[in-house]
């Protein structure tokens, strides 16, 4: 068919002039009669007719879109058909006409930052919609949106949209059903802007309109293609297999959050994406908000000066224990409705340097008690609302105390703390009458009625680096009864306000994935509330049972966000909603009694790599610790080569990785790029293979190796339950591991994957052994004891491989995973659950301190060069308010 002629007419509508054309059809500017206006028309080429399928997304772009009902998308006024006697017919579509220009065109003249996140905002919005009701829209470009002269965006062209199949409620619904799968294997869209499922011909959902989205908000930025060459061929090759060049060289002037948000949106795995359109709507908008408050409008690719570097780091600053005050909610008729939430007050609460952590409110509101190390061990504060002066109520002891919990009536606060060996102690609301009433668990939480105390066997301050199994346990304060509730792997319990069900966080499956869940107080019916890739954690509930309140890094930061529940049965009555807030990593949290006030702490956390030299006869540091890396990521778990050539260590966050860099902190190289979680790194005694423990065979870790160079991933064990911290004898005989149920030994002469293992015995009645390292003669191995709880004991324990028998060097205590021989093979080193860096030697049962560490600094990943001359380790240190 020839271009309509201005003039023309199609059925009723008058052709006025031609606006464009494309490979679904040409659009015509038209004016329609029956109701006086202008429309756009959009018209499928004669020569396409004839093409079935080509006339059926032509007319499911029509009843996709006119479905949604958006002030961001296109709205659809009609679908007809023309039929002229001896002509042949011409498909149409009237929809409302968008004066304007395109975003292609608004990039090209310059669009201020400002304006692009307000108006990719609002297309975020409207793809929000359409995913909501099932529709992808698959052909995203800056060519399918248009901004009017007003500055508001609209999201044209679904005529390659994909209606999600939805199950019918009755099977003999007559509905029509709007479209069949597009088959696997066909490959729809416009190159440059492609996901890598859609490149591979895939099956996609609307995650690969979010890698779309972000390959639009980078050109916005950027002003270039994610993805640019000579041919096709080249650029669907490049969205599969490589990185686009990083936003930093191109416009180093944007914002650092903006540049996370992008590389996330463009993840090429769908599971490490934004998983929401709404999410990234909500992100982008506050960005834009701040933008304007703290920068003004500086145009795209402007150079880059001391403000426009500066706000991104005045608005990470801004969120402290803060109060998100004076939430103003909606409430819905239907009890199942989300009262929607709008953006309250942040306050700052504390501003002393240092970290505080743990805030919890009084019943009343008026109070506020939290953690803070501001005396040089941890401690328990209570400050008042409004006010900065702080009381601290656990400075008399020497102990360091952390995770209160104010009973309901506010007469008390019970605790952990590490006097007399540790435990659950309970003090009146100003300090005093302090007694313990277990010796052991964490993270204790009061029953409404303040009888009892429901606490975990483990505690986990990064809820990205948890290890082992929590149990939960019931105290009765006025019986002293304790008692086990159920078998669930529990992290920070919470008790419901009307005492039906108590919330936490695990580990499914003691696997990667961090979710929500709920049982009731004896710990039967449990329900799981989150069910997703992302870390759920810090869970609380609100003050009516209605909502769960916790931290997730769903959003692409460690944010706050709310779910809906039915307190009573445990059932969740809506999607998890974000609350708005200012830095990248937000929580603990509590919740007030009336809903109006969020209390949480907000961190920035730091870790480096370290060196400490040590005389090589009396193991004594000979000086200061140097740092010799400083990376893009939080590193953790450094190992430095038996050669001494390459220090290995494990990225700590959304992704945890394998990474490479030489002792003087040069020649980084990433080993590892992928969604499974790889942890507990050591090197082979001959140095030619890392080993490490991962879920990417399956939900239950087991281990792995990798060449340095990255090549060669292998597997080396294939059980059904999960193994850490691979660690191989000397001889490269054997691999000893652990769990929560003890230690194994797996002979490496066995066919790989190895598919069994030998348990070590136990230590004593209900003592198990979790066995950390070999050491170099290859006699015994270094480890810690754990009672059936999963409660660590203070201690150093070796296992004697020759007598099958177990010694304690008792005069220490050994915290966490952290220990290392020396090449005598009678003198370790290890992190004490003080802090501090210790030497213990396994003959006279005695320790020395090398290296003092109060909170917030501490030590993780110990590592001692083959001669014993150099102590690498990584120095974690935090700041929070």
């Amino acid at each position: 068919m020839s271009a309509l002629s201005p003039g023309s007419h199609l059925g009723r509508f008058r052709i006025v002039s031609q606006l464009g054309a494309g490979g679904m059809g040409e659009v015509y500017k038209a004016h329609d009669p029956a109701l006086s206006r202008s429309v756009a028309l959009k018209v499928l080429p004669a020569a396409l007719v004839a093409s079935a399928d080509r006339l059926r997304r032509f007319e499911q772009e029509a009843r996709a879109a006119s479905g949604l009902s958006h002030p961001h998308i296109v709205a659809i006024h009609e679908i007809g058909v023309s039929r002229d006697a001896g002509a042949p017919d011409i498909h149409y579509i009237a929809m409302e006409l968008v004066e304007g220009r395109t975003l292609r065109e608004a990039i090209q003249s310059g669009l201020p930052l400002r304006d692009a996140l307000e108006v990719l905002s609002q297309v975020a919005d409207a793809l929000a919609k359409a995913h909501s009701a099932g529709i992808v829209h698959r052909d995203l470009k800056p060519e399918n949106i248009m901004l009017t002269a007003e500055g508001y965006a609209k999201v044209l062209d679904f005529g390659l949209a994909k209606l999600l199949e939805k199950p019918q409620a009755d099977p003999e619904d007559s509905g029509e059903t709007l479209q069949k799968n597009t088959s696997e294997g066909i490959v729809v869209g416009t190159p440059a802007y492609m996901s890598p499922e859609q490149v591979r011909g895939q099956k996609v959902d609307h995650r690969s309109d979010i890698f779309s989205f972000g390959c639009i908000l980078y050109e916005t930025v950027t002003r270039r293609r994610p993805f640019a060459a000579d041919s096709k061929f080249d650029v669907l090759h490049q969205i599969v297999h490589t990185e686009p060049p990083p936003i930093g060289e191109l416009a180093p002037s944007t914002p650092g959050e903006l540049r996370r948000m992008i590389r996330r949106c463009m993840a090429k795995d769908p599971e490490r994406r934004y998983q929401s359109m709404k999410d990234i709507a909500i992100e982008l908008r506050d960005l834009a908000q701040d933008f304007d408050s703290l920068t003004g409008t500086p145009a795209l690719l402007a150079p880059e000066s001391p403000a426009s570097k500066a706000w991104w780091w005045a608005a990470a600053g801004l969120g402290a224990l803060a109060v998100l005050a004076a939430w103003l909610v909606s409430r819905r008729a239907e009890p199942a409705a989300s009262a929607p939430l709008v953006r309250g007050k942040l306050t700052q609460l504390t501003r002393q340097g240092g970290y505080e952590t743990y805030p919890r409110l009084s019943p009343d509101g008026n109070f506020l008690v939290y953690v803070s190390a501001a005396a040089g061990k941890t401690d328990i504060y209570l400050q008042r609302l409004g006010g900065f002066h702080a009381m601290n109520l656990t400075g008399k002891s020497k102990a360091p105390a952390t995770q209160p919990a104010i009973s309901p009536k506010g007469d008390l606060i019970a605790f952990r703390s590490e006097a007399d060996g540790g435990g659950i102690f309970v003090m009146g609301a100003t300090g005093e009458s302090v007694r313990r009433i277990s010796d052991f668990c964490y993270d204790p939480t009061w029953s409404p009625d303040g009888n009892q105390i429901a606490c975990s066997t483990i505690n986990v301050p990064n809820p990205l680096s948890k290890g082992g199994f929590g149990q939960l346990w019931i105290l009765d304060l006025a019986t002293g009864e304790k008692r086990m509730a159920g078998d669930h792997d529990t992290v920070q319990p919470s008790w419901s306000p009307n005492g039906h069900r108590i919330a936490f966080w695990s580990n499914r499956n003691l696997g990667s994935q961090r979710d929500i869940w709920t049982v009731k107080p004896d710990g039967t019916d449990p329900k799981l509330v989150t069910d997703d890739p992302e870390a759920d954690w810090g869970v609380v509930w609100s003050g009516d049972g209605k909502y769960l309140y916790f931290s997730s890094d769903r959003g692409g930061t460690m944010g706050l966000w709310r779910i809906r529940i039915d307190e009573k049965s445990g059932d969740i009555l809506g999607p998890p909603e974000p609350l708005p807030t200012a830095s990248r990593w937000n929580g603990p949290l509590d919740v007030s009694r009336d809903g109006k006030r969020v209390v949480f702490s907000s961190a920035e956390i730091r870790a480096e790599i370290y060196r400490l030299d040590l005389d090589a006869a009396t193991r004594r540091p000979l000086g200061p610790a140097v740092p010799v890396f400083h990376g893009i990521t939080r590193a953790v778990e450094s190992q430095i080569s038996p050669d001494g050539q390459w220090l290995a260590f494990r990225s700590d966050g959304e992704q945890e990785d394998i990474f490479l860099v030489r002792p003087d902190g040069t020649e980084l190289r990433q080993l590892t790029n992928d969604v499974p979680r790889d942890r507990g790194l050591s090197w082979t005694p001959d140095g030619s293979r890392l080993l490490f423990y991962s879920d990417r065979g399956g939900r239950a870790h087991n281990f792995w190796s990798i060449r340095p160079d990255g090549s060669s991933v292998q597997q080396l064990t294939a059980l059904d339950t999960s193994i850490w911290y691979p660690r191989m004898s000397p001889d490269g005989k054997w691999l000893c591991g652990h769990n929560q149920a003890g230690s194994y030994l797996i002979d490496l002469s066995a066919p790989l994957p190895v598919k069994q293992v030998r348990k070590l015995p136990p230590i004593g009645p209900d003592q198990i052994f979790r066995a950390f390292q070999w050491s170099p003669d290859g006699c015994c191995l270094a480890g810690r004891a754990y009672d059936e709880r999963g409660v660590p004991l203070p201690g150093l324990h070796l296992y004697s491989m020759a007598e099958a028998v177990y010694t304690m060097i008792p005069r220490n205590l050994a915290s966490g995973t952290d220990l290392d021989w020396f090449p005598d093979s009678r003198h370790l080193v290890f992190r004490s659950s003080y802090g501090s860096i210790q030497i213990a030697d396994r003959l006279t049962g005695r320790a020395t301190e090398i290296l003092s560490g109060t909170p917030p600094v501490g030590f993780v990943g110990l590592s001692l060069s083959t001669d014993g001359t150099s102590l690498y380790f990584v120095r974690d240190s935090a700041e929070a308010d």
